[in-house]
C-alpha cells in the first residue's frame, strides 16, 4: 500500500553572501523492496537524511532541494540535496560531512561496497534561490528520519522470510512542500494497516498531510493448502529434489483474487530471478525451462 506524505514548507531568501553546495548519495545497490528488503542495503533518501540531520548538529546550512528515488516498489539508491551555507561555516561544516561520510561507509561496507556520498565544491547559488526557513528544514529532516524504514518483523515461524516492511521510496522537495512516498507491504493485513496508520500518525504530528493508494490485499500464508502439497508432489516427482517455498509479503496479484474468492487456494511460481527491479535485474534460463515443464504437468494433472 502507497502512503503520499506532503509536508507544507516556507521558504525564504538566501543571505547575498552565501554559498551552495551538492550532497550527492549513490553507488548503492538498490533493488526490489519486497525480495531485497532485508538484506541490510542502503536507503539514499534515508542516508541523506541521516546525514544533514548530523550535519545540523555541527554547522549552519539551508536546504535549497531535496530528491532522491525513483518508483515505490524500488529501494532508492541515489538522492541528492543542494544546501547553501556561509563560508565561514565552510570547514566545521565539511568536517562534520566527512566524519559522517566514513561512518556510513564503514557501517555499509559489507553489503555496500560501492557506496559514495560526496560535498561538491561550494558555488555561488542560482539567482533569486529560496531556502527552506530553519523551521520547514527541521521539520523535513525529522520526517525523513522518524518515520519507519525497512523490516518490521519477520516470520516467527521463518525467521529468513519478511513478514511486514516498507520502502521510504521517493522524496521531492517542491516551492511550497514536500513530498514522500513509502510503500508498506505485509503478509498479515492488520499489520499493513497498523504500520500505514503509524506512517501517517507520524507525518501528522510535523503538519504533513497523508493519502494511500495501490492497496494490496495481504495474502496470508496457508502451508496446510492441498494445492500447495500437490504442487510439491508433483515437483518431487519431476525432479526428484525439493523446491524452494517462500512466505512472500510483496504485495501478489493471489492477494487481489485471494480478496475477491474467499476460500480459493494459490501459488504463485515462477523462474530464478536476481535484483528486480534494478540495473542489475537478471533471469537465471534454465529455470525458466523448469518453470515451463513443471506448470505443463501440473496442469494436466487436474481432471
Amino acid at each position: 500500500e502507497n502512503i503520499h506524505l506532503e509536508l507544507p514548507v516556507t521558504r525564504e531568501p538566501l543571505p547575498a553572501d552565501w554559498v551552495a553546495a551538492t550532497v550527492t548519495v549513490g553507488g548503492l545497490r538498490g533493488g526490489h523492496s519486497g525480495m531485497d528488503i532485508a538484506k541490510g542495503r542502503g536507503n539514499a533518501n534515508r542516508i541523506l537524511a541521516e546525514i544533514l540531520d548530523g550535519i545540523l548538529k555541527a554547522a549552519d546550512f539551508k536546504i535549497l532541494s531535496l530528491q532522491g528515488g525513483t518508483r515505490s516498489n524500488a529501494i532508492p539508491r541515489q538522492a541528492e540535496a543542494v544546501i547553501a551555507f556561509h563560508p565561514n561555516d565552510s570547514v566545521p561544516l565539511t568536517e562534520k560531512f566527512n566524519h559522517l561520510a566514513e561512518e556510513k561507509a564503514r557501517r555499509l561496507a559489507s553489503v555496500e561496497p560501492k557506496f559514495t556520498v560526496s560535498l561538491s565544491s561550494a558555488s555561488r547559488p542560482q539567482p533569486d534561490s529560496l531556502a527552506l526557513s530553519p523551521e520547514s528544514m527541521v521539520r523535513c529532516l525529522r520526517l525523513l528520519t522518524e518515520i519507519p524504514n525497512g523490516v518490521r518483523r519477520m516470520e516467527k515461524d521463518r525467521p529468513d522470510m519478511v513478514a511486514t516492511s516498507n520502502n521510504l521510496a521517493v522524496v521531492r522537495s517542491e516551492k511550497g512542500k514536500l513530498k514522500v512516498l513509502s510503500l508498506q507491504r505485509s503478509s498479515r493485513m492488520a499489520e499493513l494497516e497498523t504500520l500505514t496508520r503509524e506512517i501517517a500518525v507520524t507525518a501528522s504530528q510535523l503538519g504533513a498531510s497523508a493519502a494511500t493508494d495501490g492497496l494490496y490485499p495481504a495474502w496470508e500464508p496457508e502451508p496446510d493448502s492441498q494445492l500447495l502439497g500437490h504442487c510439491l508432489a508433483i515437483y518431487r516427482e519431476i525432479f526428484a529434489a525439493d523446491p524452494s517455498v517462500h512466505i512472500t509479503h510483496g504485495g501478489l496479484e493471489c492477494g487481489i483474487l485471494g480478496a475477491k474468492l474467499p476460500g480459493a487456494e494459490m501459488v504463485s511460481l515462477g523462474p530464478d530471478i536476481e535484483n528486480p527491479h534494478s540495473p542489475g535485474e537478471r533471469a537465471f534460463l534454465p529455470s525458466i525451462a523448469r518453470v515451463h515443464r513443471f506448470l505443463r504437468e501440473l496442469l494436466t494433472s487436474f481432471p
